[in-house]
């Protein structure tokens, strides 16, 4: 897997993909729902005691320096989700179709030979039930 040099600093915005796909109970929003405190700027409570806790525990694997510039989430409609205890990363589709994007199945291909499997969560479907994860092969 590409990272980058630790002197480079990646930033969110104006990337607010976690924002969809991430489900915020505090807000009774759900996966594929924008949260309510989204705004222009990125979070309105982010880094505050008002943050949700999925958010406070959630890590963003292209924060931490996976891929390219080209995987920021926002640009390849899938959000990595990395830091997990177990050799898992989870992708959680962003936009509709995107887990089938041969550069996202480049990265699950990345992380495979690093013996890190990557899960697939799609997006819910239209009746808003969510839909089986699966094993991203590469």
């Amino acid at each position: 897997m590409k990272l980058l040099p630790m002197t480079a600093r990646r930033v969110c915005c104006p990337c607010r993909a976690c924002c969809t796909v991430l489900a915020i109970p505090e807000y009774e929003s759900g996966r594929g729902e924008p949260c309510p405190q989204e705004c222009a700027k990125g979070c309105r409570v982010h880094g505050s005691d008002a943050q949700p806790a999925a958010c406070r525990a959630f890590s963003c694997g292209w924060l931490a320096g996976a891929g390219t510039d080209a995987d920021r989430p926002d640009r390849l409609g899938v959000v990595m989700a990395t830091g997990r205890k177990d050799a898992t990363a989870v992708f959680y589709e962003a936009q509709a179709g995107a887990l089938e994007k041969s550069r996202v199945k480049r990265l699950a291909g990345l992380l495979a030979s690093q013996g890190i499997a990557a899960v697939a969560v799609p997006l819910p479907g239209e009746d808003g039930q969510e839909r089986d994860r699966r094993l991203l092969k590469g």
